[in-house]
């Protein structure tokens, strides 16, 4: 078996396994009740930060829900001096999810033409949550509820802190997974800096992603140990 299909099979059943006080076996058994709460945009506001990166292809992506986006704000007050928080993507249509999925899924299968149709759905899964499993059922994934972010930290001068992400291999798991042994010590002060103030306001991270965090969505519920989500999916694929 391919070690990184391994990794995945390992990382999956080790969420399947509930945590302390929680009653779901796992994420995806938690229920959805919509609450009905309104997005934010970020063009919008002046005080959160946003990458122009994914705007064309998905305008969108500059929108939370309204809990999602004062939370952040209070974050942001708990960081040194000199450093924001800078959005790299919230809201993610699930039109655009399938269609980044699918981006994801095509390069894999180049990297490794060897795996068949499963492991390369379990690897692109890794990376961007498919709107349906290869079962055919539907998904819920955590952009497409408005309650997920990705984030990053800029200094005063807008430029990027060091984060750890490995420039030749953007997707190496073995960088960007939020406990990763194998960044510097700059980029390892930087992730702990982020992780504390984004928990600190309730904001669970998925640990495959330094970057990303949510509120209020079925990973969020799980952690926190809620009965239920509160934010569903947004639109039509």
């Amino acid at each position: 078996m391919h070690i990184q299909v391994l990794t995945y099979l390992i990382l999956f059943f080790l969420s399947m396994v509930p945590l302390k006080g929680n009653t779901f076996a796992s994420i995806r058994d938690v229920p959805i009740i919509e609450n009905g709460e309104p997005l934010i945009d970020l063009k919008d506001q002046a005080i959160i930060t946003y990458s122009t990166k994914f705007i064309l292809e998905d305008p969108e992506c500059t929108h939370m829900r309204k809990t999602v986006y004062e939370k952040l704000c209070e974050a942001e007050k708990l960081l040194p001096a000199g450093v924001r928080f800078e959005l790299i993507e919230g809201l993610r249509s699930l039109k655009t999810q399938a269609r980044l999925f699918d981006e994801i899924y095509k390069e894999i299968q180049e990297k490794f033409p060897e795996m068949n149709e499963k492991e390369l759905f379990m690897e692109t899964s890794k990376f961007v949550a498919p709107i349906k499993t290869l079962e055919g059922v539907t998904n819920v994934p955590p952009h497409s509820t408005g309650g997920a972010i990705d984030i990053t930290l800029i200094n005063q001068n807008g430029e990027p802190l060091d984060m750890g992400i490995n420039p030749d291999d953007f997707y190496n798991e073995d960088f960007i997974r939020t406990d990763s042994p194998l960044i510097s010590k700059e980029a390892r002060k930087n992730r702990d800096i982020m992780s504390k103030a984004l928990s600190e306001v309730g904001f669970v991270n998925y640990p495959g992603e330094f970057w990303h965090w949510s509120y209020g969505d079925k990973r969020w519920a799980f952690v926190r140990e809620a009965k239920h989500s509160i934010y569903g999916p947004i639109g039509n694929p």
